[in-house]
């Protein structure tokens, strides 16, 4: 389409205003009882005991882009809204999650404009737009990210990932470099607000091929995604060197690359299915690495992806949108599949990007009903069927985050068997000190799933050090039946702790120094617990 036609398409204002309108009330209604919502999970780590983001100051700033001030994430865009929040509010929750609230709604209506300008190229409606970015917004799927302080990681890089993709279609439409260069920092920006969005290079190359409708060389395009993939690279060499210098260990399972390209290949449809029924919600989920890359489900895993990369170039130029659904689908997935080592291998925030896709795909599919015979009133059911439910359970699951009790209990309710559901529910008794009702649910555990013994008997020994029954904490240490349980970092800082109580320092540090090359970890205490300890040992001496 010609820049003079483009330009006439978008003439609408009142319209665009007016859909914006109801973007606001749909996040605002879904979202609004978040803020009687406190802080959660790793909120504490993250923003009320993390002294760098208690203001917005230069000292701060320099801290977050040189230092992991949390412990956890090196994520500095997000420390510095969490620092913005904190001069307005101070530690308010309800301030932290009205900052989500608007986050939110930036992010779906960057979404909104890109989409609105990608969709005149195709002759499809701004109504169809709308549609799309109104599912993306009452979706359930994005309810960890919005109503979770700690998760505002994904609205931050959201916005900025949408932000930079609106920028990169202007400059194809206009020319202007300034547009790209616009594009390209706020990218830059994202890298910093969340890894994920390390994808974007790759759909930036594939957003221009749609936009120009194939007209120019592949090398041409190819130089054009460069400096996005080389920020990309540039990124992940500092966030390493960060992680090294700060000595943040990044827990992964232990797999082969071949077993994570079959996890990676199966995950693909288990998000497919969260997309379609996002229910039920979890905070935690237990998805195993495929340990058979040519089983079945491995195998039925691949040939399924390949047939929607078969679609999607089958039909790239047939039917450029549904072809471009899916490889934003797939190419957003790829950080977050389990390809990349990490800690967790699927989470319902894993889909704050390619949900986008789904949602394109659901309003295109309502826009193309419609057009039937009598599809009018079928288009109008699937809607009022999708937004109804969707808002519903989006809305029922919103108080379930008021606190990490309230989160966990969740899981449960919902009639989740997962030994580390009861697990962690148990920790958050054990946080509040209320012990028999933390020990009850870790016999649950224990009960499921055997190797939680060994959590029980640590969570045990350190209940009696803290009530300076040493003997006792002892005994529950000596009965881990386990040859590597000193190569357990909790278990080698628990014994180190014990030596310093009985006043052997030499013993202690030889403990603490085995936590730290602890090849396993329970989660109970971390690295920084052992740091502490051995700073703490060197007063003593």
């Amino acid at each position: 389409m010609s820049p003079s036609k483009l330009k006439i398409a978008y003439a609408g204002k009142s319209e665009l205003w007016l859909h914006m309108a109801v973007l606001l009330v749909l996040v605002v209604a879904t979202y609004f009882h978040s803020l009687e919502n406190g802080f959660n999970i790793d909120d504490a780590q993250l923003v009320k005991n993390n002294t760098a983001v208690h203001g917005f100051t230069v000292a701060n700033i320099r801290q977050m882009f040189t230092t992991v001030s949390n412990g956890l994430e090196y994520l500095p865009v997000r420390d510095i809204t969490y620092a913005l929040d904190f001069t307005v509010f101070g530690p308010n929750p309800s301030g932290f999650h009205f900052s989500n609230l608007i986050y939110y709604f930036i992010a779906c209506a960057a979404l909104y404009l890109f989409l609105r300008r990608m969709f005149v190229r195709w002759s499809i409606p701004g109504g169809t737009a709308l549609l799309a970015v109104s599912l993306y917004a009452l979706h359930p799927m994005h309810v960890e990210s919005v109503a979770g302080i700690a998760q505002r990681k994904d609205l931050v890089s959201g916005l900025l990932f949408f932000l930079s993709l609106h920028q990169f279609l202007l400059y194809k439409e206009q020319g202007n470099v300034v547009r790209y260069i616009t594009s390209f920092l706020l990218f830059l920006l994202a890298l910093f607000g969340k890894a994920t969005v390390i994808s974007l290079p790759f759909l930036i190359l594939t957003l221009d091929f749609f936009a120009d409708d194939f007209r120019e060389t592949f090398d041409r395009k190819l130089l054009r995604a460069s400096p996005y993939v080389a920020a990309s690279t540039l990124y992940s060499i500092i966030q390493s060197r960060i992680f090294a210098a700060n000595d943040v260990l990044i827990n992964a399972f232990d797999s082969t690359f071949f077993e994570r390209l079959a996890t990676a290949a199966e995950a693909v449809f288990f998000y497919l299915k969260m997309l379609v029924v996002p229910y039920p919600l979890f905070i935690y989920r237990t998805f195993d690495i495929e340990r058979q890359p040519l089983g079945l489900v491995a195998i039925a895993s691949f040939v399924g992806t390949a047939l929607l990369l078969w679609l999607a170039f089958r039909f790239r130029s047939r039917n450029p949108l549904l072809s471009f659904c899916i490889f934003w689908f797939l190419i957003t997935l790829v950080p977050v599949v389990g390809l990349v080592p990490s800690g967790t291998i699927v989470a319902d925030r894993y889909l704050f990007l390619p949900s986008a896709s789904y949602c394109v795909a659901a309003s295109y599919g309502v826009f193309k009903i419609s057009d039937l015979p009598k599809g009018r009133i079928i288009a109008v059911s699937f809607v009022l069927l999708l937004v109804s439910s969707y808002f519903w359970i989006s809305f029922q699951r919103i108080p379930d985050w008021k606190d990490s009790l309230t989160l966990f209990h969740a899981n449960i309710r919902q009639g989740s068997r997962d030994p580390f559901h009861y697990w962690i529910v148990g920790r958050a008794y054990y946080n509040r000190g209320n012990y028999n009702e933390a020990f009850g649910y870790f016999e649950v555990a224990k009960k499921l799933h055997s190797p939680y013994a060994t959590d029980y008997a640590v969570l045990k020994a350190y209940y009696f050090i803290k009530k300076d029954d040493v003997a006792t904490a002892v005994a529950w240490l000596e009965s881990i039946n386990r040859p590597d349980k000193l190569d357990i970092l909790d278990v080698a800082y628990l014994y180190g702790v014990v030596a310093a109580i009985n006043g052997d320092t030499v013993k202690s540090r030889e403990y603490y120094d085995r936590a730290l090359e602890g090849k396993t970890q329970l989660r109970i205490f971390s690295r920084h617990d052992v740091n502490r300890a051995v700073g703490l040992l060197g007063g003593l001496q």
